[in-house]
C-alpha cells in the first residue's frame, strides 16, 4: 500500500482545489495558487487569479510581524 500511495502522490494528474469564503486555493504540482471568485449582477461566476499562497503568507508575515512578541501594558 506504501508503495502504491507514493506512485499516484507521484503522478500529476491533475490538481486539487480548496475553497474558503470567496477565494479558492488551486493546488499546481507542489505550489499552490489564490484565486477570488467574483459574482457579477447576472449571476456570473468569475475567478480572478491573486498570487501564489507562499508570496500571500510572506506578506502577511513581513507586515503583521507574526510571531514577534508584542511590546505594551503588562509586557504583553
Amino acid at each position: 500500500m506504501y508503495i502504491f500511495r507514493n506512485y499516484i502522490s507521484s503522478l500529476n494528474i491533475g490538481y486539487r482545489v480548496f475553497s474558503a469564503w470567496q477565494y479558492k486555493i488551486r493546488q499546481r504540482g507542489k505550489k499552490y495558487y489564490v484565486y477570488k471568485v467574483e459574482k457579477d449582477s447576472k449571476g456570473n461566476v468569475s475567478e480572478r487569479y491573486i498570487d501564489p499562497l507562499d508570496k500571500i503568507i510572506e506578506t502577511y508575515l513581513s507586515r503583521e510581524g507574526v510571531g514577534c512578541p508584542h511590546s505594551g501594558a503588562g509586557g504583553i
